[in-house]
């Protein structure tokens, strides 16, 4: 499931600090990324496990039928890659409101410096005409409840769960890039990235800034372009 997914990364992470003290030192790195507002490199790893396991090399090596033991046929393989795909726009457009809102709310000044429920509106209103197809209605009262942005830690920083997609997608795709899919996880060329995944993402992880972190895994910064063709196959970024 996704909680044991997320839950392995977090071990993983654990377990593959090269330190003496481990736990205390990644326990440190994490608190460290999260104070320099940096939450993206986290959730990245955690978005990372889900994907890396539903690839089709992994996930036809892991799953068999409970009763004959027959490998997950292809067809209910792409069966649940295209469910993976299920309002997975609106589900971005979403995300994009809420990151874009945020930002908004936390870089925008009223006029004469006055925060009002009418100028706090107005701001909403206008992220979502943008992001949104339906537009709140007059008595919407989202952003009484929207307590990541206020009170949860994420102030101006709600995009990190977008951005960590970006990252833990771009970081599978160089798994791709190596022929996981077609050579397989243990073919030289595909355990030579995961070497150099479990180097710097999972080893270093917020004793570095994260955009170090990642050029040092993949060569270059984040792209969008994996995350894109996820859900929209052949899209050009």
């Amino acid at each position: 499931s996704l909680s044991l997914c997320l839950s392995l990364s977090v071990r993983l992470k654990l377990f593959l600090l090269p330190s003496p003290f481990s736990l205390l030192a990644s326990l440190f790195s994490l608190s460290l990324a999260l104070n320099q507002h940096q939450h993206y490199i986290c959730f990245a790893l955690n978005d990372y496990c889900p994907t890396y396991i539903a690839g089709p090399a992994v996930l036809k090596t892991i799953s068999r039928h409970v009763d004959t033991g027959e490998v997950l046929p292809e067809q209910l393989y792409l069966r649940l890659k295209d469910a993976d795909k299920f309002l997975s726009g609106w589900g971005m457009m979403r995300q994009l409101y809420f990151s874009t809102l945020d930002i908004a709310l936390h870089s925008r000044t009223p006029p004469g410096g006055v925060y009002s429920a009418e100028w706090v509106k107005g701001v909403q209103s206008d992220i979502a005409s943008r992001y949104q197809v339906q537009q709140p209605l007059p008595e919407d009262g989202f952003l009484c409840s929207f307590g990541h942005i206020f009170s949860g830690g994420y102030s101006a920083g709600y995009y990190s769960y977008k951005w960590a997609e970006v990252m833990s997608e771009d970081a599978y795709a160089a798994f791709e890039e190596a022929g996981i899919d077609e050579k397989g996880v243990s073919h030289p060329d595909v355990v030579k990235v995961g070497r150099r995944f479990r180097d710097t993402v999972l080893a270093w992880g917020g004793s570095k800034h994260a955009s170090e972190v990642f050029e040092a895994f993949r060569g270059r910064g984040p792209s969008v372009k994996p995350l894109l063709n996820r859900y929209f196959d052949g899209i050009d970024a």
